[in-house]
């Protein structure tokens, strides 16, 4: 079977069942009750179902198996990735602990070490496996941070794991490029629901935000290409860019004002464009979209040196600046997107009403709601 065909067939199927499962799992969440209730951290208004990551894995797991022989698939990344979905479910259902949730993170890293995914850039066995380690813990989280608005997250993965398919595909490496494929259309087909529809009609909860980054850092080790050594960490990092700096400065900035890093809130890049820019929750959306594109683009001009590597460095160097500057002096508060929302809260929307008449969720107040920090470890 042709590279071309094996493609075609892995994305459509992915996109296919992404968007026939999605439903699916979204009506189990409503009858077992497993909704996020609106609150005053929160954006969205009504109560919506959790679990939209079991689509995404089933999607993605199945797209990539028809890029990959049954004798050659991946079981290290499949045992990962099935500890990161049952950790996600477990923190869905009961909120864990931070701490309980990392440990499951690198123990789920630790596999794809034990078979043989691993990064190589030292030389040595400790230095790389921590270096391994280090890479899926931590964009796994970036990942989760990033959850914070409706298709933001997975929308990022769509353009990352696209941006990795390119590379691969362009290195013949069909089975790792197929991975990647299958898990953008396993999140474009869930974007119909958690983006495209208004609101959004279920959300992937970290059931599913941890699983994808998971799987984009277990398929940015696998990726190999030919490129100078010391520009080779970079691609990854550009292609990841956003995800990466929401969470590297979240995790700084919250210190520094004497929070938890691990302690959600509206301080993420996409929180702060709604308000220091006065955007709409899918317009700042949109915006790191498209700024994710920019970073994936410039990650591929530089394994395809391309005469363009300079004008993809300097774009690059742009949106970070751009970004950075937007986050350190634009000042305007948030309260005023708060009191809209508890505004909204109080008159308890038609669907809420409904639900709790059903005794799916429990209706709330805003002002006496706990927000649960969605963006924790």
């Amino acid at each position: 079977m042709s590279p071309l065909l094996i493609y075609a067939l892995t994305f459509i199927t992915s996109l296919a069942l992404a968007l026939l499962g999605t439903p699916v799992v979204r009506k189990a969440a409503i009858r077992l009750g497993i909704v996020d209730q609106p609150n005053a951290g929160r954006f969205h208004i009504s109560p919506t179902p959790l679990l939209g990551g079991i689509a995404i894995f089933v999607a993605a797991l199945a797209g990539m198996s028809l890029a990959n022989p049954l004798h050659d698939y991946p079981l290290g990344a499949f045992i990962g990735a099935s500890m990161i979905l049952l950790l996600g479910i477990v923190d869905d259902l009961y909120h864990i602990k931070p701490l309980l949730k990392l440990l499951g993170q690198i123990a789920a890293a630790a596999v794809l070490v034990l078979f043989g995914l691993i990064v190589e850039t030292t030389g040595s066995p400790i230095f790389d496996t921590a270096i391994t380690i280090f890479w899926v813990v931590g964009l796994t989280n970036a990942f989760n941070l990033l959850d914070n608005m409706d298709g933001l997250s997975s929308g990022i993965a769509a353009i990352a794991a696209f941006c990795f398919f390119v590379i691969g595909a362009q290195a013949g490496q069909t089975i790792t490029a197929g991975a990647a494929l299958a898990l953008c259309g396993a999140c474009l087909g869930f974007l119909h629901y958690n983006f495209a529809s208004r609101p959004a009609r279920i959300f992937m909860g970290d059931t599913g935000s941890m699983l994808i980054g998971y799987l984009l850092a277990a398929i940015a080790v696998r990726l190999t290409y030919d490129s100078q050594p010391w520009i080779t960490p970079f691609v990854p990092i550009a292609i990841l860019g956003i995800p990466i700096l929401d969470t590297t400065f979240v995790t700084f900035a919250r210190p520094l004002g004497g929070r938890s890093p691990f302690q959600g809130g509206k301080d993420h890049l996409s929180h702060r464009l709604v308000a220091a820019c006065a955007l709409s929750p899918r317009k700042a959306v949109s915006l790191l979209w498209l700024a994710g594109l920019g970073l994936g683009l410039a990650g591929i001009a530089i394994v395809f040196r391309q005469i363009w590597i300079a004008i993809a460095a300097a774009a690059l160097l742009s949106i970070f600046t751009t970004l950075f500057v937007i986050l350190l002096l634009k000042k305007k508060s948030c309260s005023s997107a708060d009191s809209d929302q508890k505004a909204s809260l109080a008159e308890a929307p038609t669907a809420a009403k409904a639900w709790a008449a059903k005794g799916l969720i429990k209706l709330e107040s805003a002002p006496g709601m706990d927000a649960k920090a969605n963006d924790e470890i």
